[in-house]
């Protein structure tokens, strides 16, 4: 099972309310997170985190030299320029 199949579940069980919503925004906007399975790994890199632009940059790269779709590739660049633009940026900590 996928968390979006859960969240969907989870949504279906609350009926129309607040968290309804915000689970299922969550699980249509973050696929990555929505298409994961249940207790997969996942890490998060935020946009405050003073590295994160650099990291998801590299990552683009790395995964368009491997042959990632484009619009994957495009994506994460758009992240990666809106995470530089962020402010407050800090250091993990």
């Amino acid at each position: 099972m996928k968390n979006g199949e859960l969240i969907q579940q989870a949504v279906t069980a609350l009926g129309d309310t607040e968290l309804s919503r915000q689970l299922a925004q969550l699980a249509s906007t973050h696929a990555c997170f929505a298409n994961a399975e249940i207790n997969e790994p996942i890490f998060t890199l935020r946009g405050q985190d003073r590295l994160s632009p650099k990291l998801v940059k590299r990552w683009a790269e790395k995964a368009d030299k491997n042959g990632a779709p484009k619009q994957k590739v495009t994506g994460a660049l758009d992240i990666a320029a809106q995470m530089n633009e962020w402010k407050p940026r800090r250091f993990p900590t």
